[in-house]
């Protein structure tokens, strides 16, 4: 994907949150979101959150059942523990719905903007980002508890490890929020907007990349900056972690593997097409799709295992389950919106929505 074609996208998220804000209505694109549940796949894209069955792809619910051209969702559903798939509309509505049925529980109404990146979910409540610059604590029944409000649009899933918050947000800011609100106990500024969220590993250090062209580590407790590696154009997903292995990609289509101690370089290899998604590390293999319909499965030492052209443009972050690679596409010839791979690459099932 040409740094074009990426603006583009920016410009009709951006020109949304605007007219929003404006009281017009306009419904921009982008990419399938894939969550995956026991047997069953949960794809949200366009007008319609699916549920799928893991084994061959069936369609066994759609919400809303027609269309309804108000909506749009992309972000991937969230499961609660409690039993309720979470998913925020374009259309500024949050919504729970049954799982097992995609019947609504419950929706929430009282934010006026576009909902753009998952939730996350943890014991103590929801925490929703949004495009109006803040950050929502939700209770189970969709009430909000409190807000936080950053200095830009916020698309990027929190993480947390249980005791804090870390946002990654557009304003160039990586924050880190007590569970209860109130002030950052913390922020770092970056050198570019963060679109997607950081990574933590287990002794607490946050790997993340922006659009200042560059990953970097900061420690989780006192936001010491750690590390700080070039990338050779904006990083867009986030990073994903190894075995003392960090991985991150930019729209370049270059894939990195650095130390994460360190940040010292590896190994790299050109995909050959641009990548949005992040690196997908499943066992000893990572998968990376490229915007040109390729997925790549490549070894720990950098070396390709092979190559599978998928068609259409391949911009979201592949999912694995234990034995499938499923892979979110859009402009495909076949109309599929998912594809499942097996772990040599050899296509299982492909999902096309019926109209």
């Amino acid at each position: 994907m040409k740094k074009n074609k990426l603006l583009t996208i920016i410009f009709l998220l951006a020109f949304g949150v605007l007219l929003s804000a404006c009281g017009t209505r306009v419904m921009p694109s982008s990419w399938p979101g894939i969550t995956v549940d026991g047997d069953t796949v949960y794809v949200a894209y366009n007008l319609h959150v699916y549920a799928l069955r893991l084994d061959n792809g069936r369609e066994i619910w759609r919400f809303p059942n027609e269309p309804d051209n108000s909506l749009t969702i992309f972000a991937a559903p969230v499961m609660t523990e409690d039993g309720q798939l979470l998913a925020g509309g374009y259309n500024h509505i949050f919504y729970s719905l049954d799982p097992d049925t995609g019947q609504e529980n419950w929706r929430n109404e009282d934010v006026d903007n576009l909902w753009i990146g998952s939730p996350l979910v943890t014991e103590e409540g929801i925490y929703a980002p949004n495009a109006n610059h803040t950050l929502y604590a939700l209770d189970f029944d969709g009430d909000i508890i409190w807000e936080y409000e950053s200095g830009d649009p916020l698309w990027a899933t929190p993480v947390t490890d249980g005791d804090t918050l870390y946002l990654a947000a557009m304003d160039h800011n990586l924050y880190a929020l007590p569970f209860g609100g109130g002030d950052p106990r913390w922020l770092v500024p970056l050198n570019g907007a963060m679109v997607n969220g950081p990574v933590l590993s287990p002794d607490g250090v946050l790997y993340v990349g922006s659009f200042g062209n560059e990953v970097v580590a900061v420690d989780s407790q006192t936001g010491k900056l750690l590390w700080e590696v070039p990338t050779e154009d904006w990083v867009w997903a986030s990073p994903s972690l190894g075995e003392d292995v960090v991985y991150v990609a930019d729209i370049s289509g270059m894939l990195y593997a650095l130390d994460a101690t360190s940040g010292d370089e590896i190994w790299s290899l050109d995909a050959g097409s641009n990548i949005t998604g992040s690196p997908l590390v499943h066992g000893d293999t990572i998968y990376i799709a490229t915007e040109g319909g390729d997925v790549l499965a490549v070894d720990t030492s950098g070396r390709r295992i092979w190559t599978e052209a998928i068609g259409g443009r391949l911009l979201s972050s592949p999912v694995a389950t234990e034995d499938l690679i499923l892979i979110g596409i859009v402009e495909a010839e076949s109309g599929a919106v998912i594809v499942a791979l097996d772990l040599n690459g050899v296509q299982q099932w492909a999902f096309a929505p019926e109209n």
